[in-house]
């Protein structure tokens, strides 16, 4: 079958649009960050990063798990249906790390995203979904994704340190004034009344290895 001359136009024209709405999209990002990718590799490199400008250089580091620690799902199933099935965990998650970032301690994102190395994350999808917390924040907020099983993953240290190295415009990072923040902490089945195991100790070793 042959499209006629008409429908191919109008097709192009279609799909022209929707690419302009999605730059446009992209381009609300309130923040003056962009993403870059570090390291090598013959698919996706291992560790995503959004930094720039506009980051945030302090001594005090306030590092966090996303899923499950600063966001949940709003239809409420264990997994996210798209980008924009997020909201934030509590009500007063914004006030607490803005309050953070006026006082002059540094927030950032550190995540395992194994699933963008087997094709089952749209990396796309995901950054656009960050920048959007991000955008609902109002502050500058660096991310750093481990994209798969490498040597950046939680529990290794390697994405705190290369945050350290690379990424706080030479200030240097007071860990005793640090934190991290995550819910993988190894806890058993009713460490809370009715709260299921944690999947993993991930979080609290990552947090012991940065020291």
């Amino acid at each position: 079958t042959v499209m006629p001359k008409r429908a191919r136009s109008s097709g192009r024209a279609a799909e022209l649009i929707t690419k302009k709405a999605k730059l446009a999209e992209k381009s609300a990002f309130s923040q003056d960050l962009q993403w870059r990718e570090v390291g090598e590799s013959e698919s996706v490199s291992p560790l995503l990063v959004l930094d720039g400008p506009g980051a945030a250089h302090f001594g005090a580091v306030a590092g966090f798990d996303i899923d499950g620690c600063v966001i949940t799902t709003k239809s409420g199933k264990k997994f996210p249906t798209g980008p924009k099935d997020w909201k934030f965990l509590f009500d007063c998650v914004p006030a607490k790390l803005k309050d953070l970032h006026n006082r002059g301690t540094k927030v950032v994102f550190f995540t395992n995203q194994a699933g963008i190395e087997k094709k089952k994350v749209d990396v796309q999808e995901l950054q656009t979904k960050f920048e959007d917390i991000i955008n609902n924040l109002g502050i500058p907020v660096q991310v750093f994704v481990s994209t798969g099983e490498n040597h950046y993953r939680k529990p290794s240290a390697e994405m705190w340190k290369y945050m350290e190295s690379a990424c706080n415009g030479g200030v240097k990072v007071n860990r005793e004034k640090s934190l991290f923040v995550g819910d993988a902490a190894g806890r058993k089945k009713n460490w809370a009344p009715g709260m299921p195991k944690d999947f993993s100790c991930g979080d609290r070793m990552f947090a012991a290895n940065v020291g």
